[in-house]
């Protein structure tokens, strides 16, 4: 598996354990979809990348692995 698979699927398993990452590490300003939407759809919004990451993970590993 490369290891760009294995980041990608890291990053999206971290999404969905904890989606709030980004409110309390990286920064104290607010990002645009942290205004833009309410605590539960931004938990939401977090879960879903984290399944897209995971897939697409997956997906280039099967692609390179032909």
């Amino acid at each position: 598996m490369p290891i760009a698979s294995i980041i990608l699927i890291i990053a999206g398993l971290i999404y969905l354990v904890k989606p709030e990452i980004h409110k309390e590490g990286i920064g104290k300003k607010p990002t645009v979809t942290q205004k833009l939407l309410s605590p539960k759809q931004y938990i939401i919004y977090m879960r879903v990348l984290g399944i897209i990451s995971i897939v697409l993970a997956l997906a280039i590993a099967s692609i390179l692995r032909r």
